[in-house]
């Protein structure tokens, strides 16, 4: 089993790694099945289809698109994404982000977050200077923008 730290500095990283259609239902029992990324259906709390400017997030097919063209993610960068989706418009500390979408364990454990998001940003186009989709409230935590 590898350590938090070669799985945040990205060393570890395999295609099965990537999010490209929908879930297995192994991977999907995990999110679901939790309690810690959300509690209830996906119903309760997200529309089957988001759509901010370009980007849209089908949760009933767990797949993403910028510009109409499928944007793999990984099944972090995916419950990353779903979880700022979910807090839309609010700032997410850093901390809640970390407990909600890898555990309790992770609490203070930056750099995968970091990780995370600069390959989420990458993914999406987004640009941390000018951001589109996820602002960093520096020192704070990050905010999905609402559009």
């Amino acid at each position: 089993m590898s350590s938090r730290k070669e799985m945040a500095s990205g060393l570890e990283y395999s295609d099965d790694d990537c999010v490209t259609g929908p879930f297995p239902s192994k991977a999907r029992e995990a999110v679901e099945g939790t309690g810690k990324f959300h509690t209830g259906t996906w119903e309760e709390h997200l529309e089957p289809v988001f759509r901010s400017g370009d980007l849209v997030v089908d949760f009933a097919h767990h797949q993403v698109t910028l510009a109409r063209k499928r944007v793999d993610v990984t099944f972090s960068e995916y419950k990353l994404l779903c979880y700022l989706i979910l807090n839309a418009g609010r700032l997410v500390t850093y901390d809640q982000i970390l407990e909600e979408v890898w555990g309790q364990e992770y609490v203070g454990e930056n750099t995968i977050l970091r990780v995370n998001i600069t390959r989420l940003r990458h993914k999406l186009g987004d640009n941390a200077k000018q951001p589109r989709f996820i602002a960093n409230r520096v020192g704070m935590g990050y905010q999905f923008l609402q559009r």
